[in-house]
């Protein structure tokens, strides 16, 4: 059995490295006031090193690094600027937006989020951005009314880089500003991306894929979140949960955290949960444990921590830290705010507009006060603005086994009948694919999606402990994953169609 055990190890550590090859892309951290602060975490602890700019990074700050670790390029929603921290090629006008400058946010846009880099090709990179609807009634900062990308190709001006496509319409609505992140899709190698219409529930789902940018469809869950709402968002480590919090004007010292069950396989939320912490002043930040089994929530004033892992997580809730009015002996203060999880497995947390620090959580991967949260203890040798570095979990690969873990050479397949309760048969099928369950009771959803996630058949099964069966006769040949809904059960199995 040992052997057996190594057999699969071995095969699914060639997987993991064949299909993700990205896993230092976020190894170097630029960010801060015309003299911007870099960290580099090729070394630990992370190497300090400050640079003169011709970037502020006040609000918004995304970088990407090349496979080795080492720097690319960054932006601030407004340009982008090169590994020599020269503006690249082609790279002012991100958003284009003359009336901005003239609000005076040369700094960047003023919300967090609002960009977000992936890989392309080897050489070529997307930058997805929005704008800012200056033109609507105060506030400002209601809401974006266009959702864009640009292209960067590094093999120009001798790989600083240049920006070959800029500012192209992706879609238009009216959406909520910032809180832009990504998840990879369980094939190991494309990325979902979910984009939150304005005061509403419906989600607008992308696959980014060697093919191009793809919308795949509009979801509508949970309930709708409040006008006026800006924070910040994340995937999990392990793809298994979508979370924001967001502060919201109209609610006062109120912020809400909003928490989904997320399917790597078709880009689906499910499991809707949501509350509101009280004493949230201006900011509200989230992050996850390297483990994905604690979730770190930030107000003004405290940090919370919860175990996802508990069937009743929300009941879970601890303070691990709580704001002190410390200063140091210049007078700048610190505060609790957005986080950024690292490479070296900590989170390190905004520490104020004017205070030359970052908070850290050192472990945590640990429970309650075992996670060690330092106020104020990562100087920094300028100010951070208000923003934090923003990426995707660059170091996710394929959910091994799984429906849709379709791109691999070598690989491990279940039998389909040992991986749950449900009994799926034939497989492969031609025209009927047999159901049978003896131990789910009650309703349940049953969708058949092709490999890009989009949804072929959808429907509610009543009493799911008898047999039913799917018509397969109007599909082609190929390959298809078949997902099974059952209370907070879930099945996905990966189907052959003969």
């Amino acid at each position: 059995m040992k052997y057996i055990l190594l057999y699969i190890y071995i095969l699914s550590s060639f997987k993991l490295a064949a299909q993700n090859n990205d896993y230092k892309r976020d190894y170097t951290w630029v960010w801060g006031l015309g003299y911007n602060e870099i960290l580099n975490f090729n070394s630990n602890p992370p190497g300090q090193s400050v640079t003169t700019s011709v970037l502020y990074m006040s609000d918004m700050a995304a970088a990407i690094s090349d496979t080795a670790g080492n720097l690319l390029f960054y932006t601030n929603g407004f340009k982008v600027i090169n590994n020599n921290n020269q503006l690249m090629e082609n790279g002012d006008s991100i958003n284009c937006c003359a009336g901005a400058f003239q609000q005076g946010m040369q700094t960047g846009y003023g919300f967090s989020q609002g960009a977000l880099i992936l890989p392309k090709s080897n050489h070529t990179y997307y930058i997805f951005h929005t704008n800012l609807d200056i033109t609507a009634s105060a506030p400002y900062f209601q809401h974006t009314s266009a959702f864009y990308y640009s292209v960067i190709d590094m093999s120009y001006n001798g790989g600083l880089g240049k920006v070959v496509q800029k500012n192209i319409p992706l879609f238009s609505d009216t959406l909520n500003i910032g809180m832009l992140n990504a998840c990879r899709h369980a094939n190991g190698r494309d990325w979902w991306m979910l984009i939150r219409e304005y005061a509403s529930n419906r989600y607008h789902q992308f696959l980014i894929s060697p093919q191009g940018i793809q919308k795949i469809g509009i979801q509508t869950v949970g309930n709708p979140i409040p006008q006026y709402s800006y924070g910040q968002t994340i995937f999990s480590p392990d793809g298994n949960w979508f979370v924001f919090a967001q502060k919201d004007q109209s609610m006062g010292p109120v912020m809400r955290y909003c928490v989904y069950d997320f399917d790597r396989c078709t880009g689906l939320l499910s499991n809707y949960r949501t509350d509101t912490l009280s004493n949230s002043g201006s900011f509200a930040g989230i992050s996850f444990s390297s483990n994905s089994r604690y979730l770190y929530i930030s107000s003004t004033v405290a940090l919370y921590q919860y175990d996802m892992q508990s069937t009743d997580w929300q009941s879970t809730k601890q303070t691990v830290a709580t704001w002190t009015q410390w200063a140091d002996s210049v007078g700048n203060g610190y505060g609790f705010g957005f986080m950024t999880p690292a490479p070296d497995g900590k989170i390190y947390m905004y520490g104020g507009s004017s205070s030359p620090y970052l908070n850290v959580i050192h472990s945590p991967d640990s429970a309650g006060t075992a996670c060690n949260f330092t106020h104020h203890s990562f100087p920094l040798t300028t100010y951070n603005g208000r923003c934090m570095p923003n990426f995707p979990h660059f170091r996710l690969g394929p959910l091994l086994g799984s429906a849709c873990d379709t791109l691999q050479s070598v690989g491990i397949s279940l039998p389909i009948s040992a991986q749950s309760a449900v009994k799926v048969y034939p497989n492969p099928a031609n025209e009927t694919l047999h159901l049978h369950s003896e131990t789910l009771q009650g309703n349940a959803s049953v969708s058949l999606c092709n490999l890009l996630g989009q949804e072929l058949k959808n429907d509610i099964w009543q009493n799911t402990a008898i047999e039913k069966e799917l018509n397969l006769s109007h599909l082609p040949q190929g390959v298809y994953y078949l997902r099974i809904l059952a209370g907070e059960k879930r099945f996905t199995y990966k189907i052959m169609k003969e």
